[in-house]
């Protein structure tokens, strides 16, 4: 009877037995599916790899390596990753305790968002002012229909991390489709310096791409801080992109004048929807 640990082998006829160590299987990796998945504004992905098809034949607990470029860049059997548009082949390795696996390769696809024509509103906003809404305003390439896109996924302002309270996705005049996604002024305000900075807001379609649009606003002091600046620019005629005399031409028609201040301040134009 051979020792536990051991197994006997018959060498041709001979009588005589061989006692050898006993090898266990070699694990099996596998590094699931290709996927095409979808980048957001910022030009990456959050990717989920999938190790759950790897085996061991003898059972035993496998341990997980994922690799790109020789570089590991996770462990685990279901990791999420971030990763650059762009085509990534990314290689699996699985270890029994004992014996590594052969590498598996499976190839991610990241596919860049869409970038489209975007207007913030107001463009010159008074955090004191009594609106209730800021918005994003979207007009989709031709091409495009209401349902394709995901509405029930909010919009996110991406410098602040703010979703939208509520998306409407309509065909303009121009039978181009539109978004209009509204945020809560409080949560804008509380969370933006004061002066002119640029934002940038994504949405989603629902082939999973995302589409965003950047714009540049400007956050006024107080009413009277406002009124000196616009002052400066007062019946300027040549307001033009991207600055739109400091974001004072709120209606962007090239003139700095009352209707500007209005919507600044909230109290005439904007429209307050529940």
């Amino acid at each position: 009877m051979p020792n536990s640990g051991f197994i006997a082998i018959a060498a041709g006829y001979s009588h005589n037995l061989a006692l050898v160590p006993e090898v266990g299987t070699t694990p099996v990796a596998n590094a699931g599916a290709e996927q095409v998945v979808y980048a957001c504004a910022g030009g990456m992905a959050l990717v989920k790899l999938d190790g759950s098809g790897s085996h061991d034949a003898d059972g035993d607990e496998l341990e997980y390596f994922w690799f790109e470029q020789d570089e590991q860049i996770a462990t685990g059997v279901d990791p999420n990753v971030q990763l650059a548009i762009g085509e990534h082949l990314i290689e699996l390795i699985v270890n029994d305790g004992t014996q590594d696996s052969q590498p598996d390769e499976v190839l991610i696809t990241v596919a860049e968002a869409i970038e489209v024509e975007m207007k913030f509103t107001p463009q010159a906003l008074n955090p004191g002012s009594q609106g209730k809404w800021v918005k994003a305003h979207f007009v989709l390439p031709e091409g495009f229909g209401v349902d394709d896109v995901d509405a029930d996924t909010p919009a996110e302002i991406e410098q602040l991390g703010i979703e939208s309270e509520y998306m409407n996705v309509f065909i303009n005049e121009d039978g181009l489709v539109e978004i209009e996604a509204a945020f809560r002024r409080g949560d804008f305000c509380g969370g933006v310096d004061y002066g002119p900075g640029e934002v940038t807001v994504s949405g989603r379609l629902t082939s999973g791409q995302y589409f965003y649009g950047t714009d540049t606003i400007k956050i006024v002091r107080n009413k009277l801080g406002y009124v000196a600046d616009l002052a400066s620019y007062w019946l300027e005629a040549d307001c033009g992109p991207p600055d739109w005399c400091g974001g004072l031409d709120v209606d962007r028609d090239s003139v700095v004048d009352w209707l500007d201040f209005a919507m600044s301040d909230g109290c005439c134009i904007e429209v307050i929807e529940e």
